[in-house]
């Protein structure tokens, strides 16, 4: 049996801890302007703050789809 250790990106852990620890991280999605981005994939924090300042709308946030976890489980 293995076992793993699987978090979204809103747990923000240092790289060197997810690489130390071989921690699975499933990025969220962020939609800015229409435009979709995977979370700490796509779009870093600093990229992040750039696009929503300003007077645009506010970013929208999705879970990550179950179908990452499950793709994840099952290889």
């Amino acid at each position: 049996m293995n076992t793993a250790i699987v978090t979204d990106s809103t747990a923000y852990l240092p790289s060197n801890i997810v690489k130390e620890l071989d921690i699975n991280v499933i990025p969220l999605t962020v939609t800015i302007d229409g435009q979709a981005y995977e979370e700490e994939v796509d779009l870093k924090s600093a990229e992040f703050y750039d696009k929503v300042r300003g007077d645009g709308p506010l970013p929208k946030t999705s879970q990550p789809p179950v179908g990452k976890f499950a793709q994840l489980f099952t290889h």
